[in-house]
């Protein structure tokens, strides 16, 4: 059995998200929880108003998320600034089996 909870408060945690789902496609996991994700980071730069052409690795979450079997828990605050909570809902309706939980008033460290 190996269940993956990704829950950091470290400045790192949006690449190790991105990583872990990535994992996904070639380590045995039974589920995932993944933290204020967004749906890619070209995505996230286009959102900012920048190129995404210029994005070498686009850690796309979407597509990782899409092809794991298992299920896939999203928990985002829901006055997030930084990452708007739409982003991880994205990422829960992609999953085969995905859900989202909302933090109600809580922000980006929810």
């Amino acid at each position: 059995m190996s269940v993956l909870l990704i829950c950091s408060q470290s400045r790192t945690k949006s690449l190790v998200k991105r990583v872990t789902a990535g994992m996904s496609r070639t380590r045995p996991l039974d589920g995932m929880v993944l933290h204020t994700p967004f749906r890619s980071l070209r995505h996230m730069a286009l959102r900012r108003g920048l190129l995404p052409a210029l994005v070498r690795n686009p850690f796309d979450t979407l597509d990782a998320v899409r092809t794991f079997k298992g299920p896939v828990r999203v928990v985002h605050g829901l006055k997030d600034p930084i990452i708007p909570a739409e982003e991880g809902k994205a990422v829960a309706a992609a999953a085969a089996s995905g859900t989202f939980l909302g933090v109600p008033d809580s922000g980006h460290d929810a």
